[in-house]
């Protein structure tokens, strides 16, 4: 019978997911940690290598390690590389990689942002505290990676909320741990009109060149922030790609008549026929979103020139049933679509001023118009 033996060093691959994990083969996979190692191992005369074996043995034996801990051990002999054995099953091995090992900086920050969130958290003044923390945390890089950052952010904006005042330090905090995707996995309006008005008061676009956040909390159900969002003045960006996506299965692209439909009108029917499919009950949502819009309401006709031939006839009847009770708030033809209001278009543009000016919402109370008209131009009606 024929034997194989296998140079297992040659195999480079092996998983380190925490820094536990880091310590407990640093002794062999990197260079050699205290000063006895560096005169022993590390300066050799053919080459530099680390003990194996020998040095592994030193780090578990409880006989040997009081001894090499206080550099009184001196090894037996040094093995400059990983025996060749045959292993276990052949086909099913794990070996150390014998080179740079480079560990991605998550690893610690993982386990290092609790310790830090809780710093502050026992704070007597907290506030204090996290101006202090806060470019410790970006030195760190603690903001990288987005898990770490929502956790971040979770947890230190209530303690923001609602006592802190500090406009810039409320902004910069949320900015920088990612505000705008946590909006996407956390339905909170109140945090979200938080972070909005301080955002306001210093007359900062918080959403600068991110320009979805409006679909993303349809695409993610976290309708229940879309209400502050549009109160704050967020615009609705138009894009087919971001439902497409999760549409794929349901709908395909090359079967969309694009023929005389603006691409703007094509985004309408896309997101209302999302908001049908996977999350009908965010109808006052979508409705809202309509009143911040000057669009002509979608009529029969365009609703049955993109879908009719893609959707069953019962499914077509019920999607045009659901947008005129649910979403439609004027009179609208049947064949064509027709220009909204002139009474909705005043409010388009009203609302398009004030917030163009940092204006939106409390600049509606300040107009003088009356009970009735404040609450339509705030979207209530």
């Amino acid at each position: 019978m024929t034997s194989y033996t296998f140079n297992e060093s040659e195999y480079e691959a092996f998983q380190i997911e925490s820094a536990r994990d880091v310590v407990s083969c640093s002794f062999i996979v990197q260079r050699s940690l205290t000063p006895l190692d560096l005169n022993a191992c590390e300066y050799m005369l053919m080459r530099r290598s680390v003990f194996t074996e020998e040095g592994y043995r030193k780090m578990c034996q409880p006989s040997r390690w009081s001894l090499y801990t206080l550099h009184l051990d001196l090894p037996r002999d040094m093995e400059r590389s990983l025996r060749i054995a045959v292993p276990y099953e052949s086909n099913r091995y794990r070996t150390f990689h014998l080179g740079v090992a480079s560990v991605s900086e998550w690893v610690y920050n993982r386990d290092l942002a609790p310790v830090i969130v809780n710093d502050i958290k026992l704070a007597n003044n907290k506030m204090e505290k996290l101006r202090r923390y806060l470019n410790v945390m970006k030195l760190l890089k603690l903001d990288r990676h987005r898990i770490t950052s929502n956790f971040i952010f979770d947890s230190i904006i209530h303690v923001l909320f609602p006592d802190c005042l500090d406009s810039n330090l409320v902004v910069e905090f949320a900015v920088t741990f990612s505000f705008y995707s946590w909006i996407f996995y956390r339905e909170s309006p109140d945090i979200v009109g938080y972070v909005l008005e301080h955002a306001r008061r210093i007359r900062y676009n918080i959403w600068a060149s991110l320009e979805y956040p409006i679909n993303a909390c349809i695409i993610f159900h976290t309708t229940g922030n879309i209400g502050k969002l549009l109160e704050y003045g967020t615009v609705l960006r138009t894009k087919c790609c971001v439902y497409m996506e999760m549409l794929s299965e349901f709908l395909e692209v090359r079967r969309i008549v694009r023929r005389s439909i603006s691409e703007r009108r094509i985004f309408l029917l896309i997101q209302l026929l999302y908001v049908f499919t996977y999350n009908r009950t965010s109808w006052a949502e979508l409705r809202c979103i309509w009143r911040s819009i000057p669009d002509p309401y979608l009529s029969g006709k365009e609703i049955y020139f993109a879908f009719g031939r893609v959707v069953t006839s019962t499914y077509f009847y019920d999607l045009i049933e659901y947008y005129n009770s649910a979403i439609v708030e004027e009179y609208i033809q049947i064949e064509n679509a027709a220009p909204r209001s002139l009474r909705h278009l005043s409010r388009v543009a009203v609302r398009n001023i004030l917030s163009s000016n940092f204006q939106l919402p409390h600049g509606i109370s300040q107009l003088g118009l009356g009970h009735i008209l404040e609450s339509f131009l705030k979207l209530e009606c």
